[in-house]
């Protein structure tokens, strides 16, 4: 085989393999909800050293602030290794998270605030999480806005991964928008990739 033919296949084979772990689907929604994903480490949030990705689900309204569904989307991070989340490690990371995607480059000269998180142990469920998250939407509104927010970890021990779901939305955790969270799930089968 000649040395550029060689080169050439090997190059497509690399392509192909880093764009399979990247685009991997780990969210299942209807088709109502947009997506996408990300490799991590997460470019805006590098402080947070997991390597897998981030698969993500916006519903339909997400964006337009005069929708019930406002801000409201799951994402879960499939990620190497037994990563045991605790109150301390969510807290730490996902103020990471928000700061990199909410905060511009020039932030000491708009003296935004960074955000502010807090969790609590779910009672009622092993590795699960209840919290709020209070950030600066660079996105939509321009304002502080208040995300309420769960947070359910998965182990799988025989492929060393971890999967941990974000469920996130602007409304109670009583309000009908928290059916439609509930409806998106992980893929069956997570546990032996």
């Amino acid at each position: 085989m000649k040395p550029l033919t060689f080169i050439i296949i090997f190059l497509n084979t690399l392509i192909v393999f880093s764009q399979t772990e990247k685009n991997e689907t780990i969210l299942i929604a209807n088709n109502t909800w947009s997506k996408e994903s990300l490799k991590m480490p997460l470019s805006f949030a590098p402080g947070i050293e997991y390597e897998g990705i981030e698969d993500i689900r916006f519903a339909e309204g997400w964006s337009k602030k005069d929708r019930p569904d406002f801000w409201t989307y799951v994402f879960v991070w499939h990620i190497k290794g037994i990563q045991k989340q605790t109150i301390e490690n969510l807290e730490q990371h996902l103020k990471l998270y928000f700061d990199g995607l909410m905060l511009s480059a020039n932030n000491d000269e708009e003296k935004i605030q960074g955000a502010s998180v807090l969790f609590i142990e779910n009672p009622n469920k092993p590795s699960s999480f209840i919290g709020k998250i209070k950030t600066y939407d660079r996105f939509h509104t321009k304002e502080v806005i208040s995300l309420n927010c769960t947070v359910d970890a998965h182990y799988c021990e025989t492929s060393n991964r971890s999967t941990i779901v974000f469920r996130l939305s602007l409304k109670p955790q009583k309000d009908k928008v928290w059916q439609k969270l509930q409806e998106v799930t992980v893929r069956d089968g997570i546990c032996k990739n």
